[in-house]
């Protein structure tokens, strides 16, 4: 399928994916716009991964959800700068200083911290950091939310 045609479809399915989004946030019309925009994004990023022949709709409420349930996993509805994940920076956040100041805190972190927060930023879900690093899924669990906490702490100096 060409490329537009894909995004045709995807147009088509617009309505339905806001819908789709407000009903898995309980109507929180911020949480879903935000979880219908990642959405838009993760698809067409991976447009090249959708099989013709399969249904679009589908796949797109597969990808919401997956990034619904990823998200509220972690205890984190809104990917905000002072939200439980201060290693991923909001796409409309430019402010470049604040950028540096959330890098260098993160470099304070130990590497065993910084990496998982990194490849968190990075869009990993826990399944595909498991995969990458080979450490048991509690092990990742814990140090992930340790070093939440330790962000946090450390940027409210």
């Amino acid at each position: 399928m060409d490329n537009i045609l894909f995004e045709r479809r995807l147009l088509l399915l617009r309505k339905e994916l806001k819908e789709f989004a407000v009903s898995l946030t309980g109507g929180a019309n911020d949480n879903a716009n935000d979880l219908y925009q990642e959405t838009l994004l993760r698809i067409l990023k991976n447009r090249d991964k959708y099989r013709v022949d399969s249904n679009l709709k589908a796949w797109a409420y597969t990808i919401m959800s997956n990034i619904h349930y990823n998200n509220n996993r972690s205890g984190v509805v809104i990917m905000e700068l002072n939200s439980c994940k201060p290693g991923e920076l909001p796409d409309y956040y430019d402010d470049e200083f604040e950028r540096i100041e959330i890098d260098d805190i993160i470099n304070h972190l130990s590497y065993k911290y910084r990496s998982l927060i990194t490849m968190l930023s990075e869009n990993y879900s826990y399944k595909e950091i498991v995969l990458e690093t080979g450490l048991p899924m509690t092990t990742i669990s814990n140090r992930i939310r340790r070093a939440r906490c330790s962000l946090r702490r450390l940027m409210e100096y």
